[in-house]
This record gives structure tokens, C-alpha cells and sequence, in this order.
């Protein structure tokens, strides 16, 4: 295992000067989707949390959610910030998502709005992930920043003296004056005149005739108000507004509540469609002035492969048709096929605005499925290619942003400082580093091919002079390329990345490559280098290569992975495993669950169950159970308490068999149940509980290795009560009380932490702890008090700096003798992204 010099290291810092941080292990992706007046945000964790609670149940501007960071996820156990500003967020009314995370505190999620919204959370079935459902409140408006007043939008709220069918035109008058026009010459005429609105279908038959003279197209579109369906008879199209007035001047006697209005690609396309075959746009559930539906298996299964390849052709305007006919008709399992190619044929086709509205709809039809990860990242490089150019650290003219190009990141820096002193013999520990982390994230969108690539690196510079020092460290988190075919269904991820399914084991040095063979289904397949630290180079003593198949929406109830997996260490089977994941996400519920087996120990590696259930009261029920290895069973477990550093080197001494045997006396069986509960009790005050037995088995003595006794039962537990906006608007108070018994020691902690906006900029974060722990072995009591302060000011949009300090005062009791310790810690640091 090799590490990176320090001469490395300080390039990787200079190179980080350049760029910006997500902090690695924090924020993974945050989807944004709206349907109606509601939006929906999606947000993945890169190491799993529960979710204990939200700050707030009614309309804010600011909502804080607290997370148990889980053990058993790598750095769970290291302080961890992270913010983005996700593409789309505007549809949630939504300005920054931050996550903070101190050396051994739960994890504060806190999404910050430009208006008073309503916020409802779920957790996701996996725990590495939570569904934010976003309501804004009637009439509210975005509260202007000092430096953005010029740059947002005036909120449309909608004007209770209206009815419905005015809402709906000035609603439609609205969407159409900010969506972005391209320059185009000639333009499309789109310009109609919207004749009359019923609640009832409307018969063309009557009207063609008389207003076939006026233009060229009669037809009817849908829109629903309210949850009441209206049929609007149009007249198009014009290529002047001036014309279609001149128009609506002949025809205002006969249709006098008649108005002018623009309309999308996608309507002018169906409706031209229509009158060409002669046939008037029938009403129906997806799109106004759609084509008529198809229907039939047969026909339905001609058509995707017409659309198919329609786009391989390049004509995106038969391909459109054919997608819309097929959506007109009742949902089916071929619809989401068919939503995804709409929305492709309308990206290739130069019609960025129609794309991401076909893209949204699908992700909120269809969430959960494997198509959404590829929808929502081609969603992501829309929007945010739509954005205006953000600021850049590097100054200079951005330009016009009409490139696909995407390049974003961030950097990150901290230094902080422990000193305990345990008092008498036990010594004084100090400890002294400065935490560089920088990102750079690089994409692109092209006709065919898209390519994106993530390198996410860090330095621990060491300043400590006492001993132990842990010694300065380069780190490399992620550093990968992706590149896809969409034609023909390829994609591929080469580098430094990691992996939750494929029977990987975290991080790896390697590739995979995928292929969508139809629309449920994928196959993958991939190799590489195991990496088990963040420093270590590319090893070749290990390797590993695997398949596996995804499957979706399995007998219309669960999704479904089902892989093989094969690794080797200095040329001796290290792992061989075959295993599967089961994905059930219903409307407010869901369950995982995992299987791994090592059919070459015939072994039981691990199984685990995860679920979710959100009742009508918002009280939330999450289980979990997991059995496993611990650790995960592997040859090289076998190295465990040996003096020999490989394999190779254990084979001097043992043979193949004995080593095996090795490996497995090494890997005790982990059992571990956990319930959590979440209610709220009013507006301001909700309470969440949690508990969590678990056991570890005994070990026997072999190869020289002592054995190790079994746990017993372990129990933790957690309760807490969560306060809002009970000193100052936005401020969240927690009062919490654990314990635990842990065998031959019990404890018990109270604690306060309270979060406190004092500006919109700046915010105040005291805290306190206090504990007491019985060791029964030696009839000794321990007492801790911790008190702790964390001050967040965000000088600007992209850059904040943070200070957190705290003390640590103990005392030890033992036998009539006591000892006190003391000690204190400081964290300071800034973030800044691009």
C-alpha cells in the first residue's frame, strides 16, 4: 500500500486554490422536480443517516433536519460540511442546501428558501437519501438579498379574486413571458388565438368549417384548473401577434371572451399533425393538442420502435408525433419509454424548455426507477446550461452560456486544534492540522454523447510536534470520467469511484461499463483495484471483476439487482460472491433489502432489511435489521493479529487451507435491530425516538490469535424533543437525552444544542453536553461536561466561513481516587464554491 509523498501533496494544495470542495462523504446529488404548485427535492447522501426530525411545521424561510449519522459508513466519525446550489432550484423556491457534521454530533441538513414555504420530509427506504416535499404559501414573494435584488424574479402569486379560468390565462401568460426564446430566423409561428373554454368536450365539427378561412388549424387543447379539466378551442397559427390581433378583430363578435396567446413546439407540432391526417385533436390527460392515442400492444410496440428510430435517423419531428400519440393513450408499462424518448427528440431538436418539462414529468411519474437516474442527469445538464452564468472565482467575461459545456466545484480549508490533558500519569495528547479539500466537477452535453468527469481530492497537513502524530496525508476521493452513447445505450465510468451495489466493497481503482438493453433492463459489468484508504495508491495485489443485471419495475412491485462478484489477493481467492438487492418504494412506504453469499466459503456474508412508513399524521416508523460479517468476510481477514503484511507472506507459514480457515475465524457474526419513531406534536414541538440492540460474536483462538469474547446484547437509545421558532423566527432548539449499555460500561448524556439566526447571514450555534458513564469492571464513574460554540457567516453567495470552539472538563472516580481532565478544541475554516 503506498502513500503519496508530501511533495505530491502540496501540488494537490496548490491545485486546490483553483478550485471548490463538496465535502467527500457529504452531499452526493440533489434532484429538483415540480408538479402543480408543489415541488418535490430529492436529496442523496453518499453514507447513510436517519432522519430524526425537522425543525419546522409550518410556512419558513429556513428548515433545518437533524440526521444520526449511522455507524459503519466511512469518516461517519469525522466533521464534514458541504452546500450546493442545485440546478432548478428556483422551482422549489429553494437558495442553498448545507450539510454540517461535528467529530462525534448528529447532522444538520438546512435548506434555505427565498420565501415562507411549507416543507414536509421522508425518509428514503435506503437511509442515503430523503424526499423533501416543498409547498409555497399563497401570494408570498422571494425576500430580496442585498446582492441579488436585480437578479430574482418577481413571484407570480396567484389573485384570489380571479377565477379560475383568468388564473389559468394569467398563469399562461406568465409561464410564456419567462420562458427563454432562441433566436431563430424565420421564427415559427406560434401565436394562436384561444377562442372559447368549457368544462365540457367541445365538437370541432361545428366550428372548422366557419373558422378554416381565419387560419389554417382548428383544434382543441386541455388544461386542468384547479383539478377541473378545461377544453380550449384554438385558432393558429400566426407569426405576428399583430396578425393574430387582426384576427381576433374579425372573430370577437362571434367568440367574445377570445385572447391571444403563444404556445410551445410541442402543441404546434400535434396539432399541425392532426390536420394534416384530417383528424381534430382529441382531448386527453398529457399534452394539449395532442395527435390521436395508440393503443393496441401490437401498435404500441411498432410505434416505440418507430420513435427509436426516428432519433437514430435524426427526425425528431416524427419521432415527437409518435411519442405524444403513445402517451395520449391510458398509462401503460411502455409510457415511461415513451416520456423519455419525448423528451429526448425535444432536447436534439433544439427545444430545451420542452425537454425539461418532459424530463420533470417523468421524474415524477416514474421516481425510483433506473431510467430516472438517466433522465434526471440529463435534467441536471438542462438546467443548469438554462442558468444564468454564475460567478466565477477566476473573474473574467463567462459569456453567453449557449455551450453544453457544464464546469463547477468548490474548495474548502480547516484548521483545527485538540489539546487534552487526562491529568496525573495518563498524559497530554495535542494535536495540530490544517484539512484542504477541493473539487472539480466537468460536463458535457452533445447530440450523442455525453461526458463527465468528478475529481474530489484532499491534504492533511500535519502541524503537530508532540507524540503520536498521525503525519501529513494526500487524499483522493473521487477522480473519474463518464462517458455515454445514448443511441446506443453504452455508458461507462473509468477511475477512482465507488459503488453502493454490485457486490463492491466501497471504493475501487477501476471501470464499469453498462448497457440499457431495453427500458427495464441493464446490464453491467466491471473490474478493477479494491481501495480500502482514501491515501492509497493504485495496489495491484488485489483485483476484482463482476456482472450483474438490473431489473426494474419486477412484477409491477420492486426493482431488482442481481449480481456476482469475484476478487483475488496476491493470486488467492479473496472473494467469491453472488447476492442481490430487492428496492420497494410504495407511495409512503418502502423496503430494501440485501443478500450477499460467498459461494466459495459457502458463507452467509450479510442480510439486510431497511424500512420506511410515513402514516396520514406525519408519524414516521424506519426499521433496520442487519446480519453480517464483521468484518466482511475475506481471505485476507486472515492478516488479522499476524506479524505477516500480504498474503504472499502468510503463505511461507500456512498453507492455502489453513489461511482460509484463518480468514474465517476472524470474521465474527454482527447482529444489530434498530427502531425509530418520529411525531409531531404541534406546530413548533416534535418528538423522535430511537433504539438499537446489537451483538457481536466470539472468536476462537487460532494462528497464534487470541480469542475474542462475545459482546452480549449492546443496547443504545435515543430521545429527543425538537422546538422551532420559540425565541426568533427560524431558530431550532433540541433537548435530548441518550443512553446506552454496552456490557461492562452504562451511560447516560443530556444535551442542549440550539441553532440561532441572527442575521439572515449570520448564525449562532451554542451547544452543551452532559454525560455520565459507570464502568463495572473497576467500579469506576466517569462525568464529562462539553460545552461547545459554532459561529456561520456567509460573507457572500459563494463563500462562508465558519468557527466552532469548545471545551472539555472530565473527572474520573475510582476506589475513593479521582482525576480530572480538561481540554479544548477550535475549528476554523472557510468554504468557497464556483
Amino acid at each position: 500500500m503506498g502513500k503519496y509523498s508530501p511533495l505530491g501533496g502540496a501540488a494537490l494544495l496548490a491545485f486546490a486554490t483553483s478550485i471548490a470542495v463538496a465535502a467527500p462523504g457529504a452531499i452526493v446529488s440533489a434532484l429538483i422536480s415540480k408538479s402543480g404548485d408543489a415541488a418535490n427535492i430529492e436529496i442523496r447522501f453518499a453514507c447513510p443517516a436517519r432522519l430524526l426530525g425537522q425543525s419546522t411545521l409550518s410556512a419558513r424561510s429556513v428548515t433545518e433536519i437533524t440526521l444520526a449519522r449511522l455507524d459503519g459508513c466511512p469518516g461517519s466519525a469525522d466533521a464534514v460540511s458541504d452546500a450546493t446550489r442545485p440546478p432548478g432550484r428556483e422551482l422549489a423556491a429553494l437558495d442553498e442546501i448545507e450539510y454540517s457534521a461535528r467529530v462525534g454530533s448528529d447532522a444538520t441538513l438546512r435548506l434555505r428558501f427565498n420565501r415562507p414555504v411549507l416543507v414536509t420530509v421522508d425518509q428514503a427506504g435506503d437511509l442515503r437519501g430523503l424526499r423533501v416535499h416543498v409547498e409555497t404559501s399563497p401570494g408570498s414573494t422571494p425576500m430580496v438579498a442585498p446582492d441579488e435584488g436585480s437578479k430574482r424574479p418577481p413571484f407570480a402569486g396567484a389573485a384570489p379574486a380571479l377565477t379560475p379560468e383568468q388564473r389559468a390565462r394569467a398563469e399562461e401568460r406568465a409561464r410564456q413571458a419567462m420562458q427563454p426564446r432562441a433566436e431563430k430566423s424565420p421564427p415559427p409561428p406560434d401565436y394562436v388565438l384561444n377562442l372559447r373554454s368549457s368544462t365540457k368536450p367541445i365538437d370541432l365539427g361545428a366550428e372548422t368549417a366557419a373558422l378554416a378561412q381565419h387560419s389554417d388549424v382548428v383544434y382543441v387543447a386541455d388544461i386542468d384548473v384547479d383539478e377541473q379539466v378545461w377544453h380550449r378551442l384554438r385558432l393558429g397559427f400566426f407569426a405576428t401577434e399583430a396578425a393574430a390581433d387582426a384576427a381576433l378583430a374579425v372573430l370577437r363578435p362571434r367568440y367574445p371572451d377570445a385572447w391571444v396567446t403563444r404556445v410551445g413546439e410541442s402543441e404546434r407540432l400535434s396539432a399541425r399533425a392532426d390536420s394534416v391526417a384530417g383528424a381534430p385533436a382529441q382531448p386527453g390527460p398529457v399534452a394539449a393538442g395532442q395527435a390521436s392515442p395508440i393503443v393496441g400492444d401490437a401498435q404500441v410496440t411498432e410505434a416505440l420502435a418507430q420513435a427509436r428510430a426516428a432519433i437514430i435517423d435524426q427526425d425528431y419531428s416524427r419521432a415527437i408525433q409518435l411519442a405524444t400519440r403513445l402517451l395520449a393513450g391510458p398509462p401503460r408499462a411502455e409510457s415511461a419509454e415513451a416520456r423519455e424518448l419525448l423528451g429526448l427528440a425535444r432536447e436534439r431538436n433544439g427545444e430545451p424548455a420542452e425537454a425539461v418539462a418532459q424530463y420533470r414529468r417523468y421524474l415524477i411519474d416514474y421516481p425510483g426507477t433506473e431510467g430516472a437516474t438517466r433522465v434526471g442527469q440529463r435534467l441536471a445538464a438542462l438546467t443548469t446550461a438554462r442558468d444564468k452564468p454564475r460567478e466565477s472565482i477566476r473573474g473574467g467575461n463567462t459569456g453567453a452560456r449557449d455551450s453544453a459545456w457544464d464546469v463547477y466545484g468548490g474548495i474548502s480549508q480547516f484548521y483545527r486544534l485538540d489539546s487534552i490533558d487526562f491529568g496525573g500519569e495518563a498524559g497530554k495528547v495535542d494535536q495540530s492540522a490544517l484539512y484542504s479539500d477541493a473539487e472539480l466537477v466537468v460536463r458535457h452535453t452533445g447530440e450523442r454523447f455525453d461526458f463527465g468527469s468528478r475529481a474530489t481530492v484532499g491534504y492533511i497537513y500535519d502541524l503537530s510536534s508532540g507524540e503520536p502524530s498521525p503525519g501529513s496525508e494526500s487524499r483522493i476521493y473521487n477522480l473519474y470520467a463518464d462517458l455515454s452513447d445514448r443511441d446506443l445505450g453504452l455508458s461507462t465510468r473509468i477511475g477512482r469511484q465507488t459503488l453502493r451495489n454490485q457486490g463492491v466493497l466501497g471504493r475501487f481503482d477501476g471501470a464499469i461499463v453498462s448497457w440499457q438493453l431495453a427500458p427495464s433492463y441493464r446490464l453491467n459489468v466491471l473490474g478493477g483495484f479494491p481501495v480500502y484508504s482514501y491515501d492509497q495508491s493504485i495496489d495491484t495485489s488485489r483485483t476484482f471483476y463482476g456482472a450483474s443485471v438490473d431489473v426494474l419495475n419486477l412484477l409491477d412491485l420492486f426493482d431488482l439487482n442481481v449480481f456476482v462478484n469475484i476478487q483475488d489477493v496476491d493470486g488467492v481467492n479473496d472473494r467469491e460472491a453472488v447476492g442481490a438487492e430487492f428496492r420497494y418504494f410504495g407511495g409512503n412506504k418502502s423496503l430494501i433489502t440485501t443478500v450477499d453469499y460467498d459461494f466459495g466459503y459457502k458463507e452467509l456474508n450479510s442480510v439486510v432489511v431497511l424500512g420506511n412508513w410515513t402514516f396520514a399524521d406525519r408519524t414516521t416508523i424506519n426499521g433496520r435489521f442487519d446480519w453480517r460479517n464483521s468484518p466482511y468476510l475475506t481471505t485476507e481477514n486472515a492478516l488479522v493479529g499476524q506479524s505477516a503484511t500480504s498474503i504472499q507472506d502468510l503463505l511461507l507459514s500456512y498453507t492455502e487451507g489453513e489461511i482460509r480457515q484463518l480468514a474465517l475465524d476472524r470474521s465474527g457474526a454482527m447482529q444489530s435491530v434498530a427502531l425509530g419513531v418520529a411525531r409531531p406534536l404541534s406546530e413548533r414541538f416534535q418528538v423522535s425516538a430511537d433504539v438499537t440492540a446489537s451483538q457481536y460474536d466470539a472468536t476462537p483462538d487460532s494462528g497464534g490469535v487470541r480469542d475474542t469474547p462475545g459482546s452480549g446484547t449492546l443496547v443504545y437509545s435515543y430521545l429527543s424533543l425538537i422546538g422551532t421558532s420559540l425565541f426568533r423566527e427560524g431558530d431550532v432548539s433540541i433537548l435530548g437525552l441518550r443512553y446506552s449499555d454496552g456490557g461492562p460500561s452504562k451511560s447516560t448524556a443530556l444535551f442542549l444544542d440550539t441553532r440561532f439566526p441572527v442575521t439572515q447571514d449570520l448564525r449562532l450555534n451554542p451547544r452543551v453536553l452532559l454525560s455520565r458513564r459507570e464502568i463495572t469492571t473497576d467500579n469506576a464513574t466517569e462525568l464529562l461536561v462539553r460545552p461547545g460554540m459554532r459561529v456561520l457567516y456567509r460573507m457572500s453567495r459563494h463563500f462562508r466561513v465558519e468557527l466552532e470552539a469548545g471545551g472539555e472538563f472530565g473527572r474520573h472516580e475510582n476506589g475513593g481516587e479521582s482525576n480530572n481532565s480538561t481540554g479544548y478544541y477550535t475549528y476554523l475554516g472557510y468554504n468557497a464554491d464556483f
